[in-house]
């Protein structure tokens, strides 16, 4: 019986020595795995904190933007009165301020225009009423729109709106030069010198660019305070700090592209031609103008060309230089516009290449080869072709050329009327110098309008140029 005892005692301690071990075991791995949640939450704690304080370093302390700017001039012993204006120089900007301009004569066409101006389908009945509700529109918008001082300054209600501007009601706004104070870095006072039709009529724009606003004086402010295009000393910071914002005075930032800007350019002074001739004359560079057109008649009867051809822009070279920016633009018709920018939409204007000097092609023209200068020189002679100026082409001819082929201006044009075409294009295939430093030049004239068609005309002619010193300096002949 004891020995039994003994043995079941053993049993039972071998079993309990089995439980013990198994319990050991599970309390070994509850705690290793309490252990690795606890280091993982600990992990990813110490990440987010980590995020968080590099969050709140990199935030950009709040500041007083508005007054920024006074701080730093205060410690430069100036102050806001001390900035100066200056033409606008950015494309974006001026686009961005044009586009409110063209934003406000939206709503000044509100209050006097026709049911068919506004482009409006309505029955007889119904035109007073629609006309109405688009006048006081109109009045709401332009009132948001205009500045808190300006209104105070003229009682402003809607009949002061309405009487100084419904006789511009449908009249396009055409801006003749685009002035900036940069009062600070985010407050900047634009003015604005324009016309409508023949009324010269200013505005002054402020730009608030922190909260995308705006606001406008009108040209009796600029008129009473003295702003005067002609002197930049006069236009000075209206003090304006915050621009608030209502529902029509905010504004987007255009973003506008070189190619964009040539063709504003082109159609800018197209528009001019077509339009108003005698803003387009002034817009002449000076010398070019002198030596072109004797008077404004003269002008007026060469652009009618430029009217009646069905021209758009396929090319443009920009350059810059110290003074201006040289803008070279190339038309359909083989035309070459030469514009000389100082300031966005300030400039003059050359219609041809060959007439005064250009810069650029005068670069081009001392650095190239003999062989090169004699195509460039060739070029000009066709640009002046397809300008239909057959007076400045014929002076490129060899006087005893002209003597034995074409004695008269008339000579040569009916020739080149009948035989080549209205717009010409050369194709040059060899270039080569004989023992008297005359170039010999081949090519193929084809119709510009008519390029790469399979039913197009090629005529081969050879040329003979004897060059000078510049690249209108030439003299030249051709195979008749």
């Amino acid at each position: 019986m004891a020995n039994k005892f003994i043995w079941i005692n053993e049993g039972e301690d071998e079993i309990f020595m089995k439980l013990n071990v198994n319990k050991n075991d599970l309390l070994i791995t509850f705690i290793t795995t309490f252990i690795v949640i606890l280091i993982i939450l600990l992990i990813v704690f110490a990440m987010f904190n980590k995020k968080s304080k590099n969050e709140i370093n990199n935030t950009e302390p709040q500041t007083d933007y508005y007054n920024e700017y006074q701080q730093q001039r205060a410690t430069e012993g100036v102050t806001a009165d001390d900035a100066v204006a200056s033409l606008v120089n950015s494309a974006n900007n001026y686009y961005t301020v044009k586009a409110i301009i063209d934003k406000f004569n939206t709503y000044v066409s509100y209050l006097n225009s026709s049911a068919s101006d506004l482009g409006l389908i309505v029955s007889k009945q119904e035109e007073k009423t629609a006309l109405e509700e688009y006048k006081q529109d109109g009045l709401k918008c332009i009132n948001d729109v205009l500045a808190n001082n300006y209104k105070t300054k003229y009682s402003v209600n809607n009949d002061y709106i309405y009487n100084n501007l419904k006789s511009f009601s449908g009249i396009s706004y055409e801006i003749d030069s685009m002035y900036v104070v940069e009062d600070s870095k985010y407050i900047n006072t634009y003015f604005i010198y324009g016309s409508y039709a023949n009324t010269n009529y200013n505005f002054i724009v402020i730009l608030d660019k922190y909260n995308y606003t705006f606001e406008i004086y009108l040209n009796d402010y600029l008129n009473d305070i003295g702003y005067n295009s002609k002197d930049i000393s006069t236009m000075k910071t209206l003090h304006i700090e915050k621009v608030e914002k209502n529902e029509n005075n905010t504004f987007q930032f255009k973003n506008i592209n070189q190619q964009e800007l040539a063709n504003t350019y082109y159609q800018d002074f197209l528009s001019k031609i077509k339009n108003t001739p005698e803003l387009a004359y002034n817009k002449l560079d000076s010398n070019y103008k002198s030596s072109k057109f004797k008077t404004i008649e003269d002008f007026k009867k060469y652009v009618t060309l430029y009217i009646n051809s069905n021209k758009h822009l396929n090319q443009y070279k920009m350059t810059k230089y110290d003074s201006y920016t040289e803008l070279i633009c190339h038309d359909n018709c083989g035309g070459i516009w030469i514009f000389k920018i100082t300031g966005i939409m300030n400039y003059t204007v050359l219609l041809d290449s060959y007439t005064v000097s250009v810069k650029s092609y005068d670069d081009e023209y001392q650095n190239a080869g003999d062989g090169k200068k004699a195509q460039l020189c060739l070029n000009r002679f066709f640009e002046a072709l397809n300008n239909q100026d057959y007076e400045s082409a014929y002076k490129f001819l060899n006087d005893t050329y002209k003597s034995n082929n074409f004695k008269t201006v008339d000579e040569f044009k009916s020739y080149i009327q009948k035989n080549w075409f209205t717009y010409n294009i050369i194709d040059y295939s060899s270039v080569e110098v004989d023992i008297n430093q005359n170039y010999i030049i081949s090519g193929t004239i084809g119709d510009i309008q008519n390029e790469g068609s399979y039913k197009s005309k090629l005529i081969k002619k050879n040329f003979i140029i004897k060059l000078g010193s510049g690249i209108t300096d030439f003299e030249m002949s051709f195979e008749k």
